[in-house]
């Protein structure tokens, strides 16, 4: 997870070790419908867990791998409401406003070389 992603539009995040991450061109398109920023923001990530073995998840900041990334944005940027389902074999994150639409904001990240 760790590591700068890129979308097919501009869009870009880049994750830290330490549960935060940086991004910028999330306004595009297809990701508009969100309300997230263009300009560069910030927050913190954390995979959602299973709460208690119970079918509703959290997300939390000790685990160390997730199908699942919540995003949780600071500053003006925290009207976004998108998380990241991990698909492609870990390969691709794909952008959601809907758990049930992992790829749903059709918009996919591949890691940055």
């Amino acid at each position: 997870m760790t590591g700068s992603w890129a979308g097919p539009h501009g869009e870009n995040f880049t994750f830290a070790a330490d549960r935060t991450f940086t991004a910028s061109g999330l306004d595009s398109k297809n990701l508009a419908p969100a309300m997230c920023p263009g300009k560069a923001s910030e927050g913190g990530w954390a995979f959602y867990v299973a709460e208690g073995g119970k079918s509703t998840e959290i997300t939390e900041k000790a685990a160390k791998s997730g199908s699942w990334t919540g995003l949780s944005f600071h500053g003006a940027a925290e009207d976004c409401r998108i998380d990241l389902a991990v698909v492609d074999k870990g390969k691709a994150l794909c952008a959601t406003d809907d758990r049930d639409a992992p790829c749903g904001l059709d918009v996919k990240f591949t890691r940055k070389r």
